[in-house]
């Protein structure tokens, strides 16, 4: 994404943060490249403790505050 030319307005991401720890920097990229108002569809699997876990399958889940923190600038419509 730091090499993208251009800007968007959607992003989607199927079975993909599953497999991202920490979702800061990649949200942080994605906002870099949106333009103001974009929509980012993404599926995590839910963690219901703090923050996110790798679990025993090695894929990450992530809480719903930890979503809700990480978005920074993205308003979550759905969780």
């Amino acid at each position: 994404m730091a090499a993208a030319a251009r800007t968007f307005d959607l992003v989607i991401a199927v079975d993909v943060f599953v497999y991202v720890g920490d979702l800061a920097p990649l949200i942080d990229a994605i906002r870099r490249v949106t333009i103001p108002g974009a929509l980012i569809a993404f599926t995590v699997q839910r963690h219901d403790g703090a923050g996110y876990a790798l679990g025993a399958e090695h894929r990450y889940r992530h809480s719903p505050a930890y979503v809700r923190g990480v978005a920074n600038g993205f308003e979550v419509l759905r969780l």
